[in-house]
This record gives structure tokens, C-alpha cells and sequence, in this order.
């Protein structure tokens, strides 16, 4: 299996002078930073430094946009994200449920069994394994520094949605949706794309799709919601609701 590359940002690539890490870090913090890296350390490692020490760091969430999140409970984030890429991997069979089992931290075990483990340290590891990228498109939700989900794990990656494919949700992508609570005028466009469009969008659990048509999501201001089952749907391609006829 080809690992996917999610570190393309240029910061990954390029060594960060000492001059920089000390006049970013100060002397002692800069000392000690460089010990936390078996290889001399990038600019994208610097950027990780950082966010340690302002105690946040803000990661996109594909669905609804950039989290400023504090440490602790970005690792939590990742320590899950890195629980589901093992599980998927096992149900492709690219490891065994044993070696599956083994390897979980979050999954089956309760959290006061691995909650010590939400801190700096841990979030450099997610880092180092790509578990947390940094964005290429930080701009586009007016940032300088933003991370992206890696979804992945040495050699495994997350087998649904686009990561399937080896392409995570990028800044690119989560620019062009847009989340509830929806406005009046947006539940309107969604209603009349539902009625019309070529392609309204239906329920996505498996009880629902296993039917062969599954029920068209009914528009409301906090979310779009399965007539049949009740699941809901919180966001969709700006193009539906900023434009007549758009498509998905």
C-alpha cells in the first residue's frame, strides 16, 4: 500500500535556521524544543512549537470550518481520528481485528485510561505521523497558520469519504460549503433544489440506502433531515444555495 502524501505544505520541507527557533521561542524553550525531534527541525515543526506554547491550535473541520481548539482536546481529536483509521483498516483487511484491538487507545477502553495522554507531547506525535497537517489555504478563511486532518497512519488511511481516494478534505473544499443553522432565504433555495434538482439530497445511513431509494432530506433552518429515519444533514455546497439550478 502507497501511503497518501498530506504534507505537501513547503514548511515540511524546509529546515528552520536556529536563529528563527530562538528569536520564535527564546533560548531555553528553542534547547528544548530541538530534543523533542530525532531530525533537525522544520518550519512546519516550529509552527507546531508554537501552537504549544500559545496553548490553541486550529484545525479545520471539514464540515464546519476552522476550531480553535485548546490542546488537550485537539489530541483528544486526533488520539480518535488515529482509532478510526485503525478500525478501517481493519475492516478492509489491511490489519487484523487482533491487531486492531491491540492498537486502540479510545476504542473499548474508558477514557480515564488514556485521558493523560491529551497534552503537548502527544500532539507533537500526531504531528511528527501527520495525524494534523498544516493547510496550504490558511488565507481563504483569512488565517496565517491553519492544520488540516491528516487521516493517517504509517501505511493506512481513512477509507471513506474522499480519503478514500488518498484526498483529504482540504481548505479548497470546506471553503465551498456552508453549515446550518441555515437562513430563511438558503432553507427556501434548498427546497426548491430538493423538489427540482437532478440530484436531491437523500438519507446517508446504511438502513435508509440499503432500501435502494432513500427518502430526500426535508430542508429546515438547523439542519436537513430524513423524513424517515431522522438523521440529519448540517451542511451543503454553497453552489445550493447561492445560485438557482446549481448542482451538487
Amino acid at each position: 500500500m502507497t501511503t497518501p502524501d498530506f504534507a505537501t505544505h513547503p514548511h515540511y520541507s524546509t529546515p528552520c535556521p536556529a536563529s528563527t527557533l530562538t528569536a520564535a521561542l527564546g533560548k531555553r524553550r528553542a534547547k528544548h524544543a530541538q530534543q523533542q525531534y530525532d531530525q533537525p527541525m522544520t518550519l512546519a515543526d516550529l509552527e507546531l512549537e508554537k501552537a504549544i506554547d500559545a496553548g490553541t491550535i486550529t484545525i479545520l473541520d471539514g464540515a464546519w470550518g476552522p476550531k480553535h481548539l485548546p490542546i488537550p482536546l485537539a489530541v483528544d481529536w486526533g488520539l480518535r481520528l488515529t482509532d478510526l483509521v485503525i478500525s478501517n483498516g481493519a475492516a478492509r483487511g489491511d490489519i487484523t481485528e487482533d491487531e486492531a484491538r491491540a492498537a486502540y487507545v479510545t476504542i473499548g477502553r474508558p477514557k480515564g485510561s488514556w485521558a493523560h495522554l491529551c497534552d503537548a507531547a502527544m500532539l507533537r506525535d500526531q504531528h511528527q505521523r501527520r495525524v494534523f497537517v498544516l493547510s496550504e489555504r490558511p488565507e481563504l478563511f483569512g488565517l496565517t497558520t491553519l492544520w488540516e486532518v491528516g487521516y493517517s497512519l504509517g501505511d493506512l488511511s481513512l477509507g471513506t469519504g474522499p480519503e478514500a481516494f488518498d484526498v483529504r478534505t482540504t481548505a479548497e473544499t470546506a471553503a465551498e460549503q456552508t453549515t446550518a443553522p441555515f437562513t430563511p432565504q438558503q432553507v427556501e433555495a434548498l427546497e426548491q433544489y430538493q423538489a427540482t434538482g437532478d440530484m436531491p439530497l437523500r438519507c446517508g445511513r446504511a438502513e435508509c440506502a440499503a432500501a435502494g431509494n432513500p427518502p430526500v432530506l426535508i430542508p429546515g433552518a438547523a439542519a436537513l433531515t430524513c423524513p424517515v429515519c431522522g438523521w440529519t444533514r448540517s451542511w451543503v455546497w454553497k453552489a445550493l444555495v447561492e445560485s438557482e439550478g446549481s448542482a451538487l
